[in-house]
């Protein structure tokens, strides 16, 4: 019981970067009139999307200055978690 406000806070969190992605997701089906293609293709796009972001880490040195960069391990994690190709 000690730790359900923290489990809240890190439950909602998700909740939200969940439905951040999925907000992302239909309206790049929207914008590139894909609604009729396999779910495969668009997380293909998706993906390609990501690697094109300036948030993508495309190099080792550019992982390890960004962990560097970041003290906790949550933080450290969700860099990782974004930055997955």
């Amino acid at each position: 019981m000690e730790q359900a406000p923290a489990t809240k806070v890190s439950n909602n969190g998700a909740l939200k970067r969940q439905q951040e992605a999925k907000r992302q997701r239909v309206e790049l089906v929207k914008r590139e009139g894909l609604e009729k293609v396999s779910h495969a293709y668009i997380e293909c796009l998706i993906y390609h999307c990501m690697y094109h972001s300036d948030r993508c880490w495309k190099s080792a040195a550019q992982v390890k200055k960004g962990m560097k960069n970041l003290k906790l391990k949550k933080d450290k994690e969700a860099a990782l978690n974004d930055n997955t190709i």
